[in-house]
């Protein structure tokens, strides 16, 4: 019987395998995903056609529709609540706008918050004061002090009639206690869990992650930024997160409205405020969210545009560097054009692969003057670019393959040389708190010398 059946296994899946490995090149979104996917699926096929099936191709297109749905019932109303910007802003501005940004608007204000405690001392006081609805979205709701603190925040709005909805990420939170999850929903909070496009072997999220950080007040408060809700931002982690007024909350509030309709196919766009007010700081800015669905590249194009938008300046601080190769070339470019080009990421790691393969793209980046430092107090988290004297970009996007292609982000772009100013100098104590990195390759410790570029080849997964 097995004489028999062997040979029909094997045409199987042989022919399963050249499917499977066409339908990958076909899909994947960079040639090295391409070229690996086909390489594992030819030497490991039984391992690798139910692992693509899980996390290679994805059905898009009923997201995609659901979302230009979403889009189209929201322009209206957004463009009202949305003055535009001015002429220097929508200058600077308008490259983000075309990848799929929001329009440059006027009238907005921001607080920088610095660290956990500020984030959080801010985000609950305007749960305190809301009076119609709050939308949450994270990527990581920890069961611990901060997760119970900012779980009874929401209770209390519950309890005086205020609509709490809550999206979060099954993977960021995978080791937060189930019945601390359930708890939201038996208090009366529309709870829900973002999932990734379906895929053969079912809706499973592990690739596609909703790394977004948003709270939404009555339409009129906004806040976003790197900050998840778990005790480790109390510790010592670095981070920097922002508290929104103005149009920008609208655009926002539209990228919870889409991710939500998404999810639930509700549309709640006329539950919602869309007139935020203005804010007397009167600055230009837009919000651009980028994911796996967009048309282009969105979030690749975004750290290539400010690249290119840099003349004199291009600060950034990241905690893990795994730049695609486009992104690469563009900073490489840059400061090639004599730009000040400056990368600050963590000197300890909090996940070992992403810190060991930045170790492999150093010694490429500082052999064209671009300076990396090592921010040691802490654990570098913030996800802040600075642009010259006057663009801002603080969010949740990493320099990463992975934050670039396979999450849902989400970035406030500004156009204010005061805010620049205020940024520089957060900055500068950052700088003032890493060191510079002075060894090359050859003075790397062994292990680190050959695990570097081994582990740059899981680059696009990490």
């Amino acid at each position: 019987m097995w004489l028999v059946s062997f040979p029909l296994v094997a045409i199987a899946t042989l022919v399963l395998a050249i499917l499977t490995a066409f339908k990958a090149s076909q899909t994947a979104r960079t040639p090295q995903g391409a070229v690996g996917w086909v390489v594992f699926i030819a030497t490991l096929p039984f391992l690798a056609i139910p692992a693509y099936l899980i996390f290679g191709y994805a059905r898009t297109g009923k997201f995609q529709q659901r979302r230009a749905r979403v889009r189209a019932a929201l322009n209206h109303p957004l463009a009202e609540a949305s003055p535009p910007a001015s002429q220097e802003g929508r200058s600077r501005l308008q490259t983000f706008t075309a990848m799929g940004g929001g329009a440059p608007t006027c009238g907005n204000g921001v607080k920088i918050l610095k660290d956990g405690p500020a984030t959080y001392d801010a985000i609950i006081e305007s749960i305190g004061e809301a009076q119609t609805y709050v939308l949450v979205e994270y990527y990581t709701i920890r069961s611990d002090e901060v997760g119970h603190r900012f779980r009874q925040a929401l209770f209390d709005a519950v309890g005086r009639g205020v609509r709490v909805r809550v999206l979060y990420d099954p993977m960021g939170c995978f080791l937060t206690r189930r019945s601390f999850l359930k708890s939201f929903s038996r208090a009366g909070i529309d709870m829900q869990a973002s999932r990734g496009p379906a895929r053969p072997l079912g809706r499973i999220g592990l690739n596609f992650r909703n790394h977004r950080k948003t709270v939404v007040v009555d339409g009129t408060t906004g806040f976003t930024g790197g900050i998840n809700v778990g005790d480790e931002f109390v510790g010592r982690w670095r981070d920097t997160h922002m508290k929104l007024h103005g149009p920008i909350v609208a655009q926002l509030q539209r990228i919870f409205a889409e991710d939500w309709e998404k999810q639930r196919g509700d549309a709640i766009d006329k539950e919602l405020n869309w007139e935020p007010g203005r804010s007397e700081q009167d600055l230009d800015a837009l919000v651009m969210a980028t994911g796996p669905l967009d048309d282009v590249e969105s979030a690749t194009l975004y750290f290539c545009a400010l690249a290119q938008a840099a003349e004199r300046r291009l600060w950034i601080t990241t905690p893990y560097f795994v730049p695609s190769a486009d992104v690469l070339t563009a900073l490489k470019v840059a400061s090639l054009r004599g730009v000040d080009v400056r990368v600050v990421v963590p000197h300890d790691a909090d996940k070992w692969l992403p810190w060991i393969a930045a170790f492999a793209f150093f010694d490429d980046v500082r052999a064209v003057g671009i300076r990396i430092y090592r921010y040691h107090e802490a654990f570098m988290h913030q996800k802040v670019v600075l642009v010259d004297d006057d663009l801002v970009s603080i969010g949740t996007i990493n320099m990463d393959i992975r934050s670039c292609l396979l999450n849902f982000e989400t970035t406030v772009i500004f156009q204010s040389e005061s805010l620049a100013r205020e940024v520089e100098e957060m900055l500068c104590e950052d700088l003032e708190r890493s060191h510079l990195m002075r060894k090359t390759r050859a003075e790397w410790p062994l292990w680190l010398r050959i695990s570097g570029p081994l582990v740059k080849l899981l680059a696009p997964i990490l």
